[in-house]
């Protein structure tokens, strides 16, 4: 059985973080050690439930979600859009994170574009335009375009 996982370990490793749009940054747990190069003023976290990664003295916030075909992501994404819609209202910067940015945090990060009015389409084309090893597993994949259909009902 294919798992977009099963090829990832055979490609280079992931960039550490990729800046998506002027206020939004998407990336690895590694990406945390690059918070003051990046100018970030806001963190949120997509993680295991035992994530092992050191405190920062900026603001974070942790989700604890799995990377599954049984995790249900569209609660998170709410949470999450709040977060960013302040922090782009503040014209601040956010780190989006999970574990490798391949498939939890970019799901945020695509979700977050949906709620601003953009397709599914035109925004997992721009997040992987900026972030070319993203790969959302298929629950994610299938949970965003119901979202988008949510939120553009015509």
């Amino acid at each position: 059985m294919y798992s977009h996982y099963d090829n990832m370990y055979a490609k280079a490793a992931p960039p550490r973080f990729s800046k998506i749009t002027e206020h939004i940054y998407l990336g690895s747990e590694k990406g945390r050690l690059h918070l003051e190069e990046m100018g970030i003023d806001e963190v949120i976290s997509i993680t295991d439930p035992y994530p092992d990664h050191p405190e920062i003295k900026i603001p974070e916030t942790t989700f604890y979600l799995e990377d599954s075909k049984w995790a249900k992501i569209i609660p998170v994404v709410n949470a999450c859009n709040e977060i960013i819609d302040r922090v782009v209202r503040e014209k601040k910067r956010v780190f989006v994170h999970c574990r490798m940015g391949i498939s939890r945090s970019p799901s945020i990060v695509i979700g977050w574009l949906i709620h601003t009015g953009m397709s599914y389409e035109d925004a997992i084309a721009l997040v992987h335009e900026k972030r070319n090893c993203i790969d959302p597993n298929s629950r994610f994949r299938l949970d965003l375009q119901e979202f988008h259909r949510f939120k553009n009902p015509d």
